[in-house]
């Protein structure tokens, strides 16, 4: 995403970038012809975790997201079917020391 500032007092331009990965930030002052860019980059843990929330990100990760999330339910909802059907078919065994 991009966002974008104008600074009246110094009259320079802010743009923040952001990613899943980090963040970048670009200042630009036309009066004193200097840019300065400050670039953040996020740990392996944190990029993978707004990957999973699907923050800053777009198109095709946040259809990846869902899709994912629906096969996961799918899943688990087919593990719990089997797991009752299955337990109604077992008979309780005693397991006392012998």
């Amino acid at each position: 995403m991009i966002f974008g500032q104008q600074d009246s007092q110094l009259s320079g331009t802010i743009l923040t970038l952001d990613s899943p990965a980090g963040n970048t930030v670009i200042e630009v002052f036309v009066d004193q012809k200097k840019i300065h860019i400050d670039q953040r980059q996020l740990s392996v843990l944190a990029m993978l975790n707004n990957i999973h929330r699907a923050k800053h990100t777009t198109g095709l990760w946040l259809y990846l997201s869902d899709i994912s999330a629906v096969a996961m339910m799918i899943f688990c909802l087919s593990v719990w079917v089997l797991a009752c059907s299955n337990q109604s078919l077992t008979t309780q065994t005693s397991t006392g020391m012998v």
